[in-house]
C-alpha cells in the first residue's frame, strides 16, 4: 500500500497516456477499417474496447481489423501498450525496494533496540542483586559482631549464674572457678596490704 500510495504520479500519468492513445489508436482504426465489408467497428467509441485490449497485450479477438492498414495500425498499438506499461514499472519496482529496506532496517533497528534495553534491564538487576547481597552481608556481619559482643558481655557478667542455674553448683565450668580464684586472691593480696600498713604504723608508735 505504501508503495502504491508513492507511485499514485507515475500510475496517474500511465493511465493519461493509456487513454490518449487509446482514443487515438480507435480513431486511427476506425477510418482505416471504415469502408471495409463487415467491419467490426461501427464507430470510434466501438474501436475503444479493441485499443484497450489491444494495448494490453490481452487480446481477446472479438474484434480486429481486416485492411492492411488497420493491422500496421494495431501493431503500432501492441508497441506502444508494452512502452506504456513497462515505463512505470522500474519507477514502481524502486519505491517497493526503497519501503521494504526501510521497514527492514527499522525492523533490524527496534529489534537491536530491544535487546540493548533487555541486556540494560539484566545488567541493572544484578547490579540491585549484588548490592542487596552485598548490604545484606554487612548488615550480617554487623549484627554478628554485636551479637558476639553482647553473648561474650552476659557470658563474663552472669556466666556462674547462669551455670548454677542450668547446671547445678557441682557443674560450674572451670572457667568461671578461675574467675573466681582470681578474685580471691586479689581480696587476700588487698586485705594483706592493708594489715603490713597496720603492723609499720603501730610499731612506728610505740618506738615513740
Amino acid at each position: 500500500m505504501k508503495t502504491v500510495r508513492a507511485s499514485i504520479g507515475v500510475l496517474g500519468m500511465m493511465v493519461f497516456f493509456m487513454l490518449t492513445m487509446m482514443v487515438l489508436y480507435a480513431s486511427c482504426v476506425f477510418f482505416a477499417d471504415m469502408d471495409a465489408p463487415d467491419t467490426f467497428f461501427e464507430s470510434i467509441p466501438d474501436a475503444f474496447w479493441w485499443a484497450l485490449v489491444t494495448m494490453t497485450t490481452i487480446g481477446y479477438g472479438d474484434a480486429y481489423p481486416r485492411t492492411l492498414a488497420g493491422k500496421l495500425i494495431g501493431s503500432m498499438c501492441v508497441i506502444t501498450g508494452l512502452l506504456v506499461i513497462a515505463l512505470p514499472v522500474p519507477i514502481i519496482v524502486e519505491n517497493f525496494n526503497n519501503f521494504y529496506k526501510r521497514d527492514k532496517n527499522m525492523h533490524i533497528a527496534e529489534e537491536s533496540v530491544m535487546e540493548k534495553s533487555a541486556i540494560d534491564e539484566s545488567i541493572r538487576n544484578f547490579w540491585n542483586n549484588v548490592k542487596k547481597r552485598c548490604a545484606c552481608s554487612w548488615v550480617g556481619r554487623r549484627l554478628g559482631r554485636a551479637g558476639r559482643r553482647v553473648q561474650r558481655f552476659w557470658s563474663g557478667e552472669n556466666g556462674d549464674l547462669h551455670a548454677l542455674d542450668n547446671y547445678g553448683e557441682n557443674h560450674v565450668s572451670s572457667a568461671s572457678r578461675k574467675r573466681s580464684k582470681r578474685r580471691r586472691q586479689s581480696l587476700a593480696s588487698s586485705s594483706l596490704i592493708e594489715l603490713d600498713h597496720e603492723t609499720v604504723v603501730s610499731v612506728i608508735s610505740s618506738d615513740i
